[in-house]
């Protein structure tokens, strides 16, 4: 009874989180799959009740659950225990960030996604020293840093370019 309790809860939490769509039409209990039936269980009887949005942003985490490996479920359940004892203003804080992340477009979305996992291999020590060096900076700064990465990946990725279209250039000209 209890993880069906957190099974709810962690779908709840996707759900907060998953981007809304704007359809409201009701899904049929009958249509969902005997997976998602099973996953979604504890929310059966109020099933009906739910709204369309609802009910698409429960499937939405269902289908996030079924694919998370074991170690990525316990992840999950941690960073959900966390975010239900979260006081209110930092759990709106978090709350806007996701919604303005979900705003971004898709490119912007991958590529957060890319320094999220190239810092998540740095050393603790760096990661540490990079949230302090973060933490410390004003807004402005802030701004000023983002500003100078963007132009630092356009660079990176023109020179990429530059190297792949000479490599394609010499290896056409060697035929």
């Amino acid at each position: 009874m209890n993880r069906q309790i957190i099974v709810y809860l962690i779908l709840l939490f996707f759900s907060a989180m998953a981007c809304a769509e704007s359809d409201n039409s009701l899904v049929a209990w009958e249509h969902l799959s005997a997976k998602q039936q099973k996953i979604l269980k504890s929310v059966e009887a109020k099933w009906p009740d739910m709204s369309g949005k609802q009910q698409r942003r429960l499937l939405k985490g269902a289908s996030r659950w079924a694919t998370l490996t074991g170690d990525e479920r316990k992840i999950a359940v941690e960073k959900f225990k966390k975010f239900r004892v979260m006081k209110g203003e930092r759990r709106a804080h978090l709350r806007e960030m996701f919604d303005n992340y979900e705003k971004l477009p898709e490119p912007a979305k991958n590529a957060l996604r890319e320094a999220q996992k190239r810092f998540n291999k740095l050393p603790e020590g760096k990661k540490t020293a990079l949230r302090k060096q973060w933490q410390t900076m004003s807004v402005q700064q802030r701004r000023e840093f983002l500003k100078r990465r963007q132009v630092q990946q356009r660079i990176i990725q023109r020179q990429r370019q530059i190297r792949r279209d000479h490599v394609g250039s010499r290896s056409s000209t060697n035929k």
